[in-house]
């Protein structure tokens, strides 16, 4: 593992955690150093159309030879990157592919980390790609969305719901993801290269129900804008599947959100 800690200029710790092959602790010898601003992390939101918002990061070091071949990937699920503010998780993903960029002008040269989340590299995996196709297809049958958000996402990731969207009359707030489904044959298309992607079923699922999902650390947070738009301190989510507590609160801060995003109700 290539880890290491800094402090930045509000004496806050961060720690980086790459699991990867080269076994280093970033800072113990001038070998491998951390630059004097080296991480950048960003949500990409654009508008509140936006379902499924994504998370990428940044990471830059400083070195004195090549270490590009302990971070090359040609799988976008295969380097797995944490970050970490003190003791809280702030970033969980894993190297891009083939994306790492370094320079050899210097005798001390940068070398910068291109990360993205879980989220990001959906639109990069079919639908129940853990199955071969015709076997998903024989049996296929009607599944709830709930249960489809966890093919995508497995049986551990934590998943939170701010119980914005319920059923008439219902007050289980995981009911909504329980009571709503679609056949699986419509998502796995004619052939298999009609299959839809994994980013294109949770879309669609966000979608119909006017809802959005964002990771932050380890956990993903499925919510509605116009209920973070009435709060102004923390929301309150309840987990509708994974593994963690049974429910958790963020800072309605957290996802970059500005007012102009939701002015209007014509936004």
């Amino acid at each position: 593992m290539l880890y290491g800690s800094f402090k930045s200029i509000n004496d806050t710790t961060y720690r980086v955690e790459i699991d990867c092959s080269l076994n280093y602790e970033i800072g113990s010898t001038r070998s491998i150093q951390f630059v004097d601003d080296p991480i950048e992390i960003e949500q990409d939101v654009d508008d509140t159309f936006q379902h499924i918002i994504k998370t990428s990061a940044k990471i830059t070091l400083l070195v004195d030879s090549y270490i590009g071949d302990y971070l090359f990937t040609a799988n976008d699920r295969e380097i797995n990157v944490r970050i970490y503010k003190g003791n809280e998780c702030i970033f969980d993903g894993f190297i891009q592919p083939q994306s790492y960029n370094q320079d050899f002008a210097e005798q001390y040269t940068e070398i910068t980390l291109n990360c993205q989340d879980f989220l990001c590299t959906l639109e990069n995996h079919k639908y129940r790609d853990d199955l071969d196709y015709q076997v998903v297809k024989v049996e296929a049958g009607n599944k709830t969305f709930l249960q489809m958000i966890q093919h995508i996402f497995g049986s551990s990731r934590a998943i939170y719901y701010d119980s914005s969207v319920r059923c008439t009359n219902s007050t289980n707030f995981q009911k909504i993801f329980e009571l709503i489904g679609i056949s699986e044959l419509i998502v796995l298309g004619d052939e298999e290269d009609d299959l839809w992607t994994q980013e294109e079923v949770l879309n669609e699922i966000l979608q119909f129900l006017n809802l959005h999902i964002v990771q932050i650390g380890q956990r993903f947070y499925i919510f509605n804008w116009a209920n973070m738009r009435k709060v102004h301190t923390t929301m309150s989510f309840n987990r509708i599947s994974g593994e963690g507590s049974a429910t958790t609160s963020i800072r309605a801060n957290t996802i970059s959100v500005t007012p102009d995003l939701y002015k209007s109700d014509d936004t």
